[in-house]
């Protein structure tokens, strides 16, 4: 009586590849982190002669043990797959280009904002001096913006004014300071200081219907062989107590009249405190 071979009704999964066990079509083993099946009966033969095996399926980088942390970002480079550990907190993912791994990075802007200072009750200055709270004042900028907005005082009709120092020092002198105005009513006026680089003109009103707006640049703060000088733009509600009749708009330009490098500023009213104000420091390259 005849026999008929049937052959393998299914795959038969042999382990690990092992040169001395003898192997018949359709015997799946495993080798390199990949799997093969023999196609044709042999003993010694490596997965790799394809007289006697098959690639059955292409193994790779385990993803489970390349990601070993929080953050982790799974990438290719030339040979396959990587880990690009997290960066450190506000860098930004960068892409090398082609051919070329992607990496983290910092942000690079011609134009940081660098503090705010905000006041909820009565304060005499609002202060940005280097070194403190995060500040720069030095040669990283050319050029420092403030903007001072939502700003009341606690004297009604105050004028609010900028100086400038070194260390946290002020000074109160050696300034040329030149403001204009024009007001709601159809006036405009002029007036000049030595005592502050910058001045808003015209008082602003004290109650909540009122504010002042105030956005002053400075050039050459840092550099010792230059004058500090700056111009400001300003807009205030002004009134009498919390009956509000007049819009101030108004500019103002000044210099420090002594070649130094400066990396303090100072906020402040003509007389008595804030009563509520925000402030922003900016650098710009």
């Amino acid at each position: 009586m005849s026999t008929l071979d049937l052959g393998k009704i299914k795959l038969v999964w042999r382990g690990a590849y092992d040169n001395s066990t003898a192997y018949t079509p359709d015997d799946v083993v495993s080798s390199g982190g990949s799997s093969y099946i023999c196609i044709l009966a042999s003993t010694g033969n490596a997965v790799s002669n394809s007289t006697y095996w098959n690639l059955l399926a292409q193994g790779g980088t385990d993803v489970g043990t390349t990601l070993t942390t929080q953050g982790d970002i799974l990438y290719r480079d030339g040979s396959g797959l990587q880990r690009l550990a997290a960066g450190t907190s506000g860098q930004v993912l960068q892409s090398g280009g082609s051919n070329a791994n992607p990496s983290w990075g910092t942000v690079s802007s011609d134009w940081v904002k660098l503090a705010r200072v905000t006041i909820t009750s009565s304060t005499a200055y609002v202060i940005f001096e280097h070194g403190s709270n995060g500040v720069v004042i030095d040669s990283t900028y050319n050029t420092y913006k403030v903007i001072l907005h939502n700003a009341q005082p606690v004297n009604q009709g105050e004028n609010v004014l900028l100086r400038i120092g070194v260390g946290g020092t002020f000074r109160t002198s050696g300034y040329f300071c030149e403001t204009n105005r024009t007001y709601f009513s159809g006036g405009t006026d002029r007036g000049s200081s030595t005592s502050r680089l910058l001045q808003a003109r015209g008082g602003a009103e004290h109650s909540t219907n009122g504010e002042l707006f105030m956005d002053a640049t400075l050039n050459r703060m840092s550099d010792a062989a230059f004058q500090t000088s700056g111009v400001a733009v300003v807009m205030a509600v002004d009134g009498d107590a919390s009956n509000t009749n007049q819009i101030n708009i108004g500019t103002s330009g000044g210099t420090y009249d002594v070649a130094e490098a400066n990396n303090s500023i100072r906020l402040e009213c003509g007389s008595g405190n804030f009563l509520k104000a925000t402030a922003t420091l900016y650098g710009i390259k």
